[in-house]
């Protein structure tokens, strides 16, 4: 026999995405992507203090790591925030749905109610 299982809280989430599922895909990896970006600075920091440590430095080398450090503290900033908008705006409109079909399912059994108020109150 075959076990069914629930399906998990990200997916009935999903459920209700819709066309925006891709959206959130590419939210999540922006957001992974901004984060692979934000280790930069500490990675060149510790390749400086290698480098002072081991009397290598030179006004170059420094400059470069700086610019590098620089670079992925701006580009992780740049990819968290389109991350953070493209899914604030995907939940958005996922809220909306929800809110829609909750409105219906309530709408609904206020209806059936008030069908069978009335159908006992004419007998």
């Amino acid at each position: 026999m075959k076990k069914k299982t629930k399906p998990g809280a990200i997916q009935q989430l999903l459920s209700y995405a819709g066309n925006n599922k891709k959206q959130l895909y590419l939210s999540t990896f922006l957001a992974t992507l901004g984060e692979l970006f934000g280790m930069a600075p500490f990675i060149t920091v510790s390749l400086l203090v290698a480098e002072l440590f081991n009397k290598t430095a030179t006004i170059q080398n420094v400059c470069i790591l700086f610019a590098v450090a620089l670079g992925g503290q701006i580009l992780k900033l740049w990819l968290t925030y389109q991350s953070s908008f493209m899914s604030h705006k995907a939940t958005y409109k996922i809220l909306k749905n929800i809110t829609f079909y909750v409105s219906i399912f309530h709408e609904s059994k206020y209806t059936i109610l008030l069908c069978k108020n009335e159908s006992t109150l004419k007998i």
